[in-house]
C-alpha cells in the first residue's frame, strides 16, 4: 500500500538538516543522493522548476504566494510526470527505481526535505493530499546571521578568475549567484518573517496535517519533542531510540546571538513584536 510523503519545510539555515537526519535515523527515507544539506536533489530541481515558473527565487519568493488555480493545473502533472520518469532514479537509488516504477508508489516512510516546499507545498498536495508536513524554524536573528555568513563564504568559494573573465566576455550565464538581499541582514530578517508566516498559515489550511517544531525547544526539551514528531508521523519507536536521538543534540547551539552584543541590538529592535511573542522569542536573554 502506498504512503503518503513527509514534506520538510522551513526557512533557510533553521537547522531542517538536524531534522532531517534525525527522521533519517528514525527509518524515514529521504533519498538515495543527498547533499550536505541533507536535499535531494532530485526534488531540489523539481521545486527549482516551480520557482522559475512563478518567476519567483528562493531569496524572493514572493510571486509564488499569488499561486493560483491555473498555475496549480499547468505545474502539477509536470511533477507528476516526473515522479515516474529515469530521473526517479537520483532519489530511489538503483535497487528501488527497478522496484518503484513510480515514487508515489513507495509503500514505506519517504519524504523530502527543502526550504521551497514552504512555497510549493500547496502543489504538493494536489499530488499527495494525505502529506504530512513539518516545519521548523528558529529564531530570526540567528537565521540571518547564518544565512548572511554563510552565503558569502560560498560566493568566495565558488569565484574562479578564469572562468568568470571568459562568461563575462561572452555574456554567457554567470558562474555564481549571489544574493544582495541577504547581505543585508535586516533583509534577512524580513526574508525569515515571509517563510514562517507562509509556513505558519499551513496550519489553518490543512489542520491535522502539519507540526510546527521550534528549533530552540527541540534542543532543549529533545524527548518531548521527538515523541511528539513520531506520533505525529505515525513512526513506532521505542523510548530508546529516542533517548539516543536527543543525546546527540546539543541546547548550547541555542540563541548563538547572544554572545554578539551587535546582533543583540538587533533583537532588542524586533523582540516585541506580535510574530517575536506568538513564537516565544520575546524575552530571550532577560
Amino acid at each position: 500500500m502506498a504512503t503518503s510523503p513527509i514534506i520538510i519545510l522551513g526557512m533557510h539555515r533553521s537547522d531542517t538538516s538536524v531534522l532531517t537526519r534525525l527522521l533519517e535515523n528514525f527509518g524515514v527515507f529521504v533519498g538515495a543522493e543527498t547533499s550536505v544539506d541533507w536535499e535531494s536533489p532530485f526534488f531540489n530541481r523539481l521545486n527549482e522548476w516551480i520557482f522559475r515558473c512563478g518567476n519567483a527565487t528562493w531569496d524572493n519568493p514572493r510571486n509564488l504566494t499569488f499561486m493560483d488555480e491555473m498555475f496549480v493545473q499547468h505545474t502539477a502533472p509536470v511533477l507528476r510526470r516526473h515522479l515516474k520518469g529515469p530521473g526517479r532514479r537520483a532519489y530511489l537509488g538503483l535497487r528501488r527505481y527497478f522496484s518503484y516504477p513510480d515514487i508515489a508508489e513507495l509503500d514505506f516512510p519517504w519524504g523530502w526535505k527543502d526550504p521551497r516546499n514552504t512555497f510549493t507545498v500547496g502543489i504538493w498536495r494536489r499530488i499527495f493530499p494525505e502529506c504530512r508536513m513539518i516545519h521548523i524554524y528558529r529564531n530570526p536573528v540567528d537565521v540571518a546571521e547564518s544565512l548572511r555568513v554563510a552565503r558569502e563564504y560560498h560566493m568566495k568559494r565558488e569565484r574562479s578568475r578564469f572562468r568568470d573573465r571568459v562568461n563575462e566576455a561572452l555574456l554567457r550565464r554567470v558562474s555564481y549567484q549571489i544574493s544582495l538581499r541577504i547581505r543585508n541582514i535586516e533583509e534577512g530578517l524580513m526574508l525569515w518573517r515571509e517563510y514562517v508566516d507562509t509556513a505558519l498559515a499551513l496550519a489553518k489550511l490543512y489542520p491535522g496535517k502539519t507540526i510546527d517544531v521550534r528549533y530552540e525547544t527541540l534542543l532543549e526539551s529533545p524527548r518531548t519533542v521527538l515523541t511528539d514528531l513520531a506520533a505525529f508521523l505515525g513512526l513506532d519507536l521505542d523510548e530508546k531510540r529516542i533517548e539516543q536521538a536527543a543525546s546527540k543534540l546539543d541546547a548550547a547551539r541555542a540563541f548563538a546571538f547572544l554572545k554578539n552584543q551587535e546582533l543583540v541590538d538587533l533583537y532588542s529592535k524586533i523582540k516585541d513584536s506580535e510574530l517575536m511573542q506568538r513564537l516565544a522569542y520575546s524575552g530571550i536573554g532577560v
